[in-house]
């Protein structure tokens, strides 16, 4: 008697990861930069620039992230326990990220601020993967150079942002399809407990 098997994740995860980055990216840009201004607007009246400048980033980056945690959960749901956690992880990661992007970024350039962000989106990301996927340590590496290097390019070059936002969506959406095929031994039972 054989055990059923798996179905085999392909390139089509791949497509709809980017895909979902990519909208996920209009929405939280839509998003980050109106609430940054609303939020910006109010905190100034009452707190100040450096504290507008903060909260208006923590604000802003709560909604993108939400947008992209909400994005992404469609595609991992059922394919790894935790995901109804992925959107407040990321809206909260995305927050914490715009967070330290703006404190490191009123003394450096770009590439430490994209460190910043992708180190903090990255680790609270891997709570959710570390339990079912092999070498999740990578996630938070992968994270924080992609958005390193994507940051740098997003200010250094015309239309970076499309480039950056290509980029970064590529290799994470590479290295999720590698971490859903490769699952840990114990992720059978994880999964068909959601």
């Amino acid at each position: 008697m054989t055990t059923p098997s798996r179905p085999q994740i392909g390139w089509i995860f791949w497509l709809r990861w980017i895909l979902a980055f990519i909208l996920a990216v209009m929405v939280g840009g839509f998003t980050l930069w109106s609430t940054f201004s609303i939020t910006g607007i109010l905190a100034a009246f009452a707190f100040g620039d450096l504290a507008a400048g903060y909260i208006g980033m923590f604000v802003a980056g709560s909604f993108g992230g939400a947008a992209f945690g909400l994005m992404n959960w469609f595609l991992l749901h059922g394919r790894a326990s935790g995901a109804r956690q992925w959107t407040l992880i990321n809206a909260f990661g995305w927050a914490l990220g715009m967070l330290t992007m703006a404190i490191v970024g009123n003394s450096l350039h770009d590439f430490p601020e994209g460190l910043a962000f992708g180190l903090s989106v990255g680790s609270l990301q891997w709570l959710v993967l570390r339990r079912q996927f092999q070498h999740a340590m990578l996630w938070i590496v992968a994270n924080a150079v992609v958005w390193a290097i994507g940051t740098e390019i997003t200010f250094a070059l015309p239309y970076g942002i499309f480039l950056a936002g290509s980029m970064v969506s590529l290799i994470l959406g590479l290295i999720m399809l590698w971490f859903v095929r490769h699952p840990a031994h114990h992720s059978d039972q994880s999964v068909s407990s959601m």
